[in-house]
């Protein structure tokens, strides 16, 4: 079966970005969470129905993810959220998706010694920690202006990684 989540993590210069897609499969367990947020039991979700089961699901797509940059957890900001068929009636069997999309900036690096860090070193470390009752969720690396020297998991290849699993830790050149 496949995992009901998948990762993207985007690495710049200018930041972290990461793609959460998550999907609850299509029958009884998707009728059973639209029938759940039908409040007043009328068989059509409003909009304000609609928004809460897409909150739902953005929070059960990030619960356990967390971004670690040299170490240290990052804050994640959440971007956008983009539910797919929240808006179908309640007894749709139709499968439910989201994708959240999160952000943060590099935080600052630690200096021990000014030479080396600024001009040398240019290697940051990156781990992406993101687990549940199903495994480890797969995930894609991109990196825009910089290179993947050592992965985890899955197959570094210069700006990707492909095939990788969570927790995933990188060694990112600029």
């Amino acid at each position: 079966m496949a995992h009901p989540r998948h990762e993207v993590l985007r690495l710049a210069p200018s930041g972290l970005r990461l793609l959460v897609d998550y999907e609850v499969a299509a029958g009884e367990p998707a009728r059973a969470l639209r029938q759940a947020f039908d409040r007043d039991r009328n068989g059509t979700l409003d909009p304000g129905e609609q928004q809460a089961l897409a909150e739902y699901l953005a929070r059960t797509a990030t619960l356990r993810t967390r971004l670690l940059v040299d170490g240290a957890e990052v804050a994640l900001r959440r971007e956008s959220v983009r539910p797919e068929k929240v808006d179908l009636p309640a007894a749709s069997t139709a499968l439910l998706a989201v994708r959240v999309e999160l952000s943060s900036a590099w935080p600052e690096k630690k200096k021990k010694n000014f030479f080396f860090d600024h001009f040398l070193n240019t290697t940051r470390d990156v781990g992406l920690q993101d687990e549940d009752e199903t495994g480890h969720v797969p995930v894609a690396v991109e990196c825009d202006r910089c290179t993947v020297t050592n992965a985890s998991s899955g197959v570094p290849d210069g700006p990707l990684v492909r095939g990788a699993n969570t927790p995933l830790h990188l060694d990112v050149r600029f």
